[in-house]
């Protein structure tokens, strides 16, 4: 079930699903062009990362219009793996991957082997060019958790980025819990009795003289 909406900005805003003690948040982002300039660019980020600092959830899921070409640089194979469309992460891509390796996510969109028909998610007018710039990023601790990622041609989404489809299936480990060792008590009100009282000094006496 939905829990909270915030609309931070126009280029940000957040969703938290909730189901028992799970809570799911969405972090909703359209990025700066990779042509804009540096100050905008340093701005949305520092947003991006406070928004995603101050944001409790046990899942964090950031995903939207990044405007960004992640390469394969193997400087960066272990947040964006090696089925990126593109060979070389252009300026905007930089700034996700160091984003991601700084906040222990990785790239799930680009670690997932599969035809490029399904990677690419924008097209220009003119059917030239074909670019991966719509991408979704996980905790690395739940990175499983998403099994696939991959455009939708079919639907129509009234716009000139394809639909994005994400399949996600979480699993917790179980917990198990330990069994206590029982322990003996004693009934300490019986040695009020003048009988139990004399067996039980006997039996110390015994013990004493065996030691």
């Amino acid at each position: 079930m939905i829990k909270e909406f915030k609309d931070v900005n126009p280029r940000i805003s957040t969703l938290t699903l909730k189901d028992k003690n799970l809570h799911i948040v969405l972090i909703n982002i359209q990025a700066p062009k990779e042509e804009k300039g540096e100050e905008i660019k340093e701005e949305f980020y520092d947003t991006l990362e406070e928004v995603f600092d101050t944001t409790v959830g046990n899942i964090k899921i950031v995903l939207g219009d990044l405007n960004t070409k992640i390469g394969k640089e193997m400087i960066y194979h272990k947040v964006t793996g090696m089925h990126s469309l593109h060979k070389h992460s252009n300026d905007n891509g930089s700034r996700l991957t160091n984003l991601a390796s700084g906040k222990g996510l990785i790239i799930k969109s680009t670690m997932l082997p599969r035809k490029d028909i399904y990677k690419y998610t924008w097209v220009s007018p003119d059917g030239r060019h074909k670019n991966q710039i719509d991408h979704v990023l996980i905790n690395n601790r739940f990175k499983n958790s998403i099994t696939n990622v991959r455009t939708l041609k079919g639907a129509d989404a009234d716009s000139d980025h394809f639909l994005v489809g994400i399949w996600i299936r979480v699993k917790f480990k179980k917990q198990y819990r330990h069994k206590l060792n029982t322990i003996e008590r004693y009934d300490i009100e019986k040695l009020e009795e003048v009988n139990i009282q004399k067996d039980y000094g006997r039996k110390i006496c015994e013990t004493l003289k065996v030691q």
